[in-house]
């Protein structure tokens, strides 16, 4: 077959890029049966095939498992019985996006008293390709549904403060990064502060 348009791109997430193309005007005689995509950051000289699990007979594509935060190229070739035809003109650059964190792991208490509550939480264990910039604490008493702001730190600690005796509370936190806040991660039983 001969060469596919080139391709474009759009809908980028954090891991994937959406590749479109147009048919080769000639399909060398016999049906297009899959299209072989190709990709590299840009700069590099180095081509990789994508690999994908079953036969890409249409003309776009979800290429994943990207890095983030990284700027790719795409090509694409046919595919009839004969064998496979020439890839297409490189695409525009596009790049794949930073996402937003996933939540702290393992929110605990270490300590609590009458009027304060101590929690620590480990990092996330995904960033979203970019650095966790710092934690948003939420808390609510165990009878109401609203949540309030407790702080923002950049520990993975914090001691609240102004309690009421004798009140449940649950906490909640979340990882921030440059592309946002995360989900929130929260105790599974209220605390009493006591």
């Amino acid at each position: 077959p001969g060469k596919p348009g080139r391709p474009t791109t759009s809908d980028a997430t954090g891991e994937s890029i959406l590749v479109n193309w147009t048919s080769p005007e000639s399909d060398g005689g016999a049906e297009i049966t899959n299209y072989v995509i190709e990709f590299k950051p840009k700069g590099s000289p180095k081509w990789m095939k994508f690999e994908s699990t079953e036969a890409i007979p249409q003309t776009s594509h979800i290429v994943s498992s990207l890095k983030e935060d990284t700027l790719y190229v795409f090509r694409v070739a046919a595919e009839n019985k004969a064998g496979m035809g020439p890839y297409s003109d490189p695409s525009e650059a596009c790049k794949t996006l930073i996402d937003k964190p996933s939540p702290p792991m393992n929110l605990t208490v270490t300590d609590f008293s009458e009027a304060t509550i101590s929690l620590k939480w480990d990092l996330p264990e995904d960033d979203g390709g970019s650095e966790i910039t710092g934690y948003v604490i939420e808390k609510r008493e165990s009878n109401k549904r609203t949540w309030t702001k407790v702080s923002e730190t950049t520990d993975m600690e914090l001691t609240c403060s102004e309690l009421t005796k004798n009140s449940q509370y649950i906490f909640r936190v979340a990882a921030q990064n440059e592309s946002g806040v995360s989900e929130f991660v929260a105790l599974t039983q209220p605390i009493t502060a006591k």
